[in-house]
């Protein structure tokens, strides 16, 4: 794997970027582990790699909780359907909690957590959602939500094959269900007030880059949602904690 990765959340995705001048340069400021005498381990590069591991998979948690927050925020006072209404605030909760406790344990394993801004996609997936009004904002939220699950959900489960800390993997391993049962909850039928939203919609998924946009697969993929998950607009959602 590519050290310098580009994890891309497509559709109204997050994009996490890891550099050469971020994770690149915090891990080569991290000296070699010693060994009596001097020698430096076989082992130490091993460890060299899980650090970059664990530091792509965690930026990429902070930024989705930081995405779903921002976006949960904005669907707040909006959502008309009493189940999306529930669904939203449950999102809202968990991914509330989950930024608490990943900023546990960066901080417990020296990992480095960075902000993020939204990406271009992000953005107008964020505008185009603000546009609209009653049944076509509750069709576009849901459409934004169901393919921002869906791609997290992909991304953590290739990021569980990877050489990560036995903490990072049992993180991964807690958020998962959680972030299936966000997908279940926006994802069952009839929960938009008026079918009248679906036609309309159809341009959210387009406009708001969750299919189409960002060339991802077809099932769209991203967290428009969170359309922060970078920091700046979830700075201030997740002060609070998140998954």
């Amino acid at each position: 794997m590519k050290h310098s990765l580009i994890r891309r959340r497509t559709g109204t995705a997050a994009i996490l970027l890891v550099t050469c001048v971020g994770v690149g340069a915090w891990a080569q400021q991290q000296p070699p582990q010693q060994q009596p005498g001097g020698a430096t381990p076989q082992g130490g590069s091993a460890q060299i790699l899980r650090n970059l591991h664990d530091t792509e998979a965690i930026n990429f948690i902070q930024h989705v909780n930081q995405e779903e927050i921002q976006a949960a925020m904005l669907a707040g006072g909006r959502l008309q359907t009493p189940a999306l209404q529930t669904a939203n605030q449950t999102i809202l909760t968990d991914h509330q909690n989950s930024f608490a406790q990943l900023q546990t344990l960066a901080s417990s394993l020296n990992v480095p957590t960075y902000n993020f801004q939204l990406a271009t996609h992000e953005l107008a997936a964020a505008d185009f959602l603000a546009r609209q009004q009653g049944p076509l904002f509750e069709q576009a939220y849901v459409d934004i939500e169901k393919s921002d699950h869906q791609t997290a959900i992909k991304t953590l489960q290739q990021f569980q094959s990877e050489d990560l800390s036995p903490q990072v993997q049992q993180l991964i391993t807690a958020i998962l269900p959680v972030m299936q049962k966000h997908l279940t909850a926006v994802g069952g039928p009839n929960l938009v007030t008026s079918t009248s939203a679906a036609s309309g919609a159809s341009g959210a998924s387009g406009a708001s880059g969750a299919s189409g946009a960002s060339g991802a697969s077809g099932s769209s993929a991203a967290s428009g949602s969170s359309g922060s998950t970078g920091n700046t607009g979830a700075a201030s959602g997740p002060s609070g904690g998140g998954t």
